[in-house]
């Protein structure tokens, strides 16, 4: 909750002071969009078949890698000018985060053997508010910077997408994808650090560049009290999700439009000197 006051008083402080005219000559402001990266992080792993951490690795889940976990973002973009080379932005956005993995069963008698094959790609979209200093190595037409900061992620909406594919001594049978809500699965809010780095090439008002960013989630995004009671995907496909922390590789192209134009319109009383 306090996080949640955090970022409503900044953006209060935000929208009163876009009144002042003279506040407006130091703000900045742009769109971002990219993709994104994702990198699970399973602490505790679990299964359907065990409701307690597994001892063995007979049915852990095996997450894909890196590359395989491209989402997309999109966000808006504030700056305020704090110096000749810092600066203070908000970059609220809608971030796709999407990650892959797979689990398999092997069920087998005396007369037959089959294997159940389940591929998992989990979608997880989310409002982030991120409150991040930048700092410009130079003031030239090319503008390479560096920035730190965290940000607070409101959970919108989770879907699992699930390939079914059975094998047995008659072939191999792939099943239609379903598609499946998986909202009671994660929490609502995702904290975390973000840190990057980036280039931009400088015009008389505006900047053009491109900028790639490590998001490091601080805390553990499954639900612990929900993860046995989603019964469409427990009941039919046999998962359950593990306890994870998410981080996110980004890399996005940047337009950002400086309103120090507006100064030409603020009475000479109000201006800055």
């Amino acid at each position: 909750m306090n996080y949640k006051k955090t970022f409503f008083i900044i953006i209060l402080f935000f929208t009163t002071q876009l009144v002042n005219a003279q506040f407006l000559t130091k703000i900045s402001i742009g769109l971002k969009a990219g993709t994104n990266f994702t990198i699970v992080n399973p602490i505790n792993k679990y299964s359907v078949f065990d409701d307690i951490i597994l001892g063995s690795n007979s049915f852990e889940k095996e997450y894909k890698q890196l590359f395989s976990n491209y989402g997309s973002q999109f966000s808006f973009l504030v700056y305020y000018t704090l110096s000749d080379k810092f600066y203070l932005s908000f970059q609220p956005a809608i971030n796709n985060h999407i990650f892959k993995y797979e689990n398999q069963y092997n069920w087998q008698n005396s007369s037959s053997s089959q294997i159940l094959n389940y591929a998992f790609e989990q979608n997880l979209q989310y409002v982030d508010l991120p409150l991040i200093v930048k700092y410009e190595f130079s003031k030239r037409k090319l503008q390479p910077f560096a920035q730190i900061g965290t940000y607070y992620g409101v959970l919108l909406n989770s879907t699992k997408n699930i390939n079914k594919t059975i094998t047995n001594d008659f072939g191999s049978f792939e099943y239609n994808k379903e598609a499946l809500g998986s909202n009671t699965n994660y929490l609502r809010s995702n904290i975390g650090l973000i840190g990057g780095f980036g280039l931009t090439y400088k015009f008389s008002r505006s900047k053009l560049g491109l900028e790639t960013n490590f998001r490091y989630g601080l805390h553990i995004i499954t639900d612990k009290h929900n993860r046995f009671l989603n019964s469409q995907i427990t009941g039919k496909y046999y998962d359950v999700p593990d306890d994870i922390k998410m981080m996110n590789a980004t890399v996005s192209l940047v337009y950002i439009v400086s309103l120090k134009c507006l100064k030409q319109t603020v009475p000479p009383s109000h201006r800055e000197l």
